[in-house]
């Protein structure tokens, strides 16, 4: 019924995941046991007194935001544990992982305790709680094209905001601006672990390597980006080729496609205030980093690891296959659109 009231309420979307194949009309459902290697298909995993599969559910968090319901004694094979002691063992687990809080649901009765665990990598709780999670977009390309960014603090683990003022937000370049504002040098620490997928193209700053409408929060006091898992060591260049991508947008299917891509796209690099030499760099490298996204996807699937593999098989991989020969047969386009 969540579910259901997400979709209808809040127009998000959402898979049911229930070995038993239950389902709602109208609500996606996988009838599948849930493991923690799916958290990274989803923006947020809610575990509504999961059972069997609770320390699956908890173990998400490591890579997102979960919020658990916990219920009954499915965690410890060894004691028997009452609801605070129960709280407190998934609490101490995590604390390794992350942050955690507790929450009192608005219904009587001794299970009304919830448990919002948090990555490290994740919002603080401050920025949290000015970005309701009601407010999260769920957006093709074609369908936003403006983004507030977050910096990511490699000291920390953290992200912060980067503010564009709201009377320039209405402005054409107000992505490119905000993505410079977002790039700025930022030292990792010596013994950083990446969890890259794809590798970068040159170094130079901690990037985000995923910045698309999808990661994109938005709020009536701010934007931000989220989904930093796989922030690793790149260039300015390798992310903002990926992040035209999603916000011109470079689609092959004219669905998605939304005004002049050429226009947008010079709009995005004035922003940027990139010089030629950067212009000239940026143009064959599109096509690279969409091809990049493909190859990835190709590999992953090969191998059998989900969610690629599903994603593969949904079409994703035709899509982005598309999409690199539409930038690379406009290669002409973007090199009259950035250098004139």
């Amino acid at each position: 019924m969540l579910a259901r009231i997400l979709r209808k309420r809040h127009n998000i979307d959402c898979d049911v995941v229930d070995p038993r194949g239950w389902v709602l009309r109208g609500v996606p459902s996988r009838a599948e046991e849930y493991r923690a290697d799916m958290a990274s298909y989803y923006d947020v995993v809610i575990g509504l007194h999961p059972d069997n599969a609770l320390r699956e559910v908890v173990n998400s968090a490591q890579v997102r935001p979960v919020i658990v319901v916990p219920c009954c004694n499915f965690w410890s094979d060894t004691a028997k544990l009452g609801r605070d002691q129960l709280l407190d063992a998934i609490e101490n687990h995590h604390a390794g992982y992350g942050t955690s809080e507790r929450a009192v649901l608005d219904f009587r009765g001794p299970h009304n305790r919830a448990l919002v665990l948090l990555p490290g990598y994740a919002p603080t709780r401050h920025q949290a709680r000015e970005i309701p999670a009601t407010e999260r977009q769920h957006v093709h390309p074609a369908r936003q094209s403006a983004q507030r960014p977050v910096q990511q603090d490699a000291q920390r683990g953290q992200g912060r905001a980067e503010p564009v003022p709201r009377k320039q937000q209405h402005r054409p370049g107000v992505p490119g601006q905000a993505l410079a504002l977002a790039s700025r040098r930022q030292p990792a620490p010596p013994d950083a672990r990446w969890q890259a997928l794809i590798p970068a193209e040159g170094t130079g700053i901690i990037a985000h390597h995923d910045l698309a409408p999808w990661n994109l929060v938005i709020s009536p006091r701010q934007w931000a980006f989220i989904d930093w898992d796989t922030a690793a060591p790149g260039s300015r260049l390798w992310d903002l080729a990926y992040a035209l991508h999603g916000f011109v947008p470079l689609s092959a299917n004219p669905a998605y496609q939304r005004g002049n891509p050429a226009h947008r796209m010079r709009l995005f690099a004035g922003a940027y205030r990139l010089d030629q030499t950067q212009r000239q760099q940026l143009v064959p490298m599109l096509a690279r980093r969409t091809k990049a996204i493909y190859d990835c996807l190709a590999g992953q699937a090969a191998a059998g690891t989900q969610p690629w593999t599903r994603l593969w098989q949904q079409g994703h991989g035709r899509a982005w296959r598309a999409d690199t020969g539409y930038i690379a047969g406009r290669k002409d386009t973007w090199h009259h659109a950035l250098l004139g």
